[in-house]
């Protein structure tokens, strides 16, 4: 996903959606239900694949339209069927105009519900005491739960400006660390935090640096540490309603303490309509739960391992 996004940049241009890690292959992205903080426009990352080329099991070179829903059906049913497809060899992905930076706005919430409603568009009635942080610019969202009573927002909106330029996170840091500190200085809900980075940056804020990487790669009692931290935290769920969202929340914080991210998901792309019998999944909003910052509460076990050892 890195080698994609800097090659389409040289145009000014990214895929619709964009993995959260740079190591995700663009085939694993198609075969996955992969989200992104744009694909509450553009849904999930098959949805901006327009045709796609492969040959079937019976030898035939096909190109399928993934917006005729009954083609697309006939090549995945039976899987294995001289008709079905064997081998896909070409994804045309619908791209979007891109400039160089982000500019992110940072909004304090307290409970999942004020992240719901904060990241939930505004309607055409909506009144001026409309509570989302979205607007018509806005290009990228998604949430973060730090615990059950503090949490962001992170709105962006991709920009030629460079007002407040922030050139990367540290490489001992993490964007879910960064986000954290911001959001425990905004003490009111009309404060906000306005901070200008490069557009590949954020793209791949999720990803772990080198310096943690290597950390990590170390072994000992520390890793043994990280793992427990991380069991039972709910794992890249998409889900429908807001009870189950408070269900996954709450079996969440009462087996791990990783921060959870939250997005919204838009059932289809506005490239690539699908009939609902091709992604009955995904027939209406939809939201995208996972657990993140694993490493930041690595950093934090560590110290104590280190104490106590």
């Amino acid at each position: 996903m890195g080698a994609l996004v800097r090659r389409t940049m040289r145009q000014g241009l990214i895929p619709t959606v964009v993995a959260s890690s740079k190591a995700t292959t663009v085939a694993d992205a198609f075969a996955t239900e992969t989200c992104g903080s744009s694909s509450f426009r553009f849904g999930t990352f098959d949805c901006a694949v327009l045709p796609l080329e492969g040959v079937r099991h019976d030898g035939q070179y096909v190109m399928v339209k993934l917006n005729n829903g009954d083609a697309v059906g006939r090549l995945s049913e039976d899987a294995g069927a001289p008709h079905s497809l064997a081998l896909i060899t070409l994804l045309e992905i619908a791209l979007i105009s891109a400039c160089k930076y982000v500019e992110m706005t940072y909004w304090p919430v307290s409970l999942v519900s004020d992240a719901w409603i904060r990241i939930t568009p505004k309607g055409p009635d909506s009144s001026s005491h409309d509570k989302s942080a979205m607007d018509d610019s806005t290009d990228f969202v998604d949430s973060i739960m730090f615990d059950w009573s503090l949490g962001v927002v992170v709105t962006g909106r991709i920009t030629s400006a460079v007002d407040h330029i922030r050139n990367g996170l540290k490489e001992s840091d993490t964007f879910v660390q960064h986000a954290e500190s911001i959001g425990s200085k905004l003490h009111s809900k009309l404060d906000t935090h306005v901070e200008t980075v490069p557009l590949i940056d954020y793209l791949f804020r999720y990803d772990v640096g080198p310096v943690a990487r290597g950390k990590r790669r170390s072994g000992g009692r520390r890793d043994s540490f990280v793992t427990q931290d991380c069991t039972g935290a709910v794992q890249d769920v998409i889900l429908s309603t807001q009870s189950e969202i408070r269900e996954a929340v709450s079996s969440h914080w009462c087996e791990s303490t990783v921060p959870i991210s939250m997005a919204r998901v838009e059932p289809h792309s506005t490239f690539s309509r699908r009939r609902p019998s091709v992604r009955s999944t995904l027939d209406g909003v939809r939201w995208h739960v996972r657990a993140v910052g694993c490493e930041r509460k690595k950093k934090q076990l560590s110290g104590l391992v280190n104490y106590t050892a």
